[in-house]
């Protein structure tokens, strides 16, 4: 098959599919010397497609909430039109799909970071402790700045944020008080600048409004759970 080919005929097959609304990005379509892919990424399913020029492809899409891939074929094409079938089963997975538990989230290891920052800068005992006098209790560590880059890996300063509910967070309520405290800590930031030791940050009249905020996002973080 030509290159030209299959290039045409993925193109119209992806405008011809309407995915849900969950895919803010568009197929990302993807070229190569003899090779066409098409990638869709997801809140449930990552699914990626690659139909070669010697008529060989490969369909994997991979369901989050299972851990498994629910496609997984690889064969040959007699002709382009012959794979038409098979993007249909991708699509009617991407159609249909049923609404996902009310407690899902898409990366729960990134939740867990959210909560360890939480944990720390709501903790005013923990800080006298560990970031004053140097005794860490069992199971706990952290700074200032690693909870706060904690809270920036995982996209919790975000200018959007509420693309992170069903990926990180769950529900509005969380998304709204993780932003007042992100917020208080930029401007405690802005303020003191991100090379102060723990004490400075402590002793600032801002830090109070830091850990009430903590102890909010974190209350209502665990409601959710």
């Amino acid at each position: 098959m030509e290159l030209d080919e299959i290039k045409k005929f993925v193109r119209l097959l992806v405008n011809k599919t309407r995915l849900p609304p969950e895919y803010d990005d568009e197929p990302h379509i993807r070229v190569g010397t003899d090779y066409v892919s098409v990638s869709t990424d997801g809140l449930r399913y990552s699914t990626t497609i690659k139909i070669e020029t010697n008529t060989a492809f490969q369909i994997k899409m991979h369901d989050y909430l299972t851990d498994v891939d629910v496609i997984d074929i690889r064969s040959t094409l007699s002709t382009i039109e012959d794979f038409q079938p098979y993007w249909e089963q991708v699509a009617t997975h991407l159609k249909n799909q049923q609404p996902l538990p009310t407690d899902y989230v898409k990366y729960p290891t990134y939740r867990t970071m959210v909560f360890n920052a939480l944990e720390i800068l709501a903790d005013e005992d923990y800080q006298q402790q560990a970031w004053i006098h140097g005794n860490y209790p069992d199971k706990r560590w952290g700074h200032f700045t690693d909870a706060v880059n904690w809270l920036e890996d995982v996209g919790m300063f975000a200018f959007d944020d509420n693309w992170l509910i069903g990926y990180v967070l769950r529900t509005k309520a969380e998304v709204l008080n993780i932003k007042i405290l992100t917020q208080a800590i930029d401007k405690l930031l802005d303020k003191l600048g991100n090379n102060e030791p723990d004490t400075a940050y402590l002793k600032d009249p801002d830090w109070k409004q830091i850990v009430k905020s903590a102890k909010e996002a974190l209350r209502v973080m665990e409601d959710s759970d």
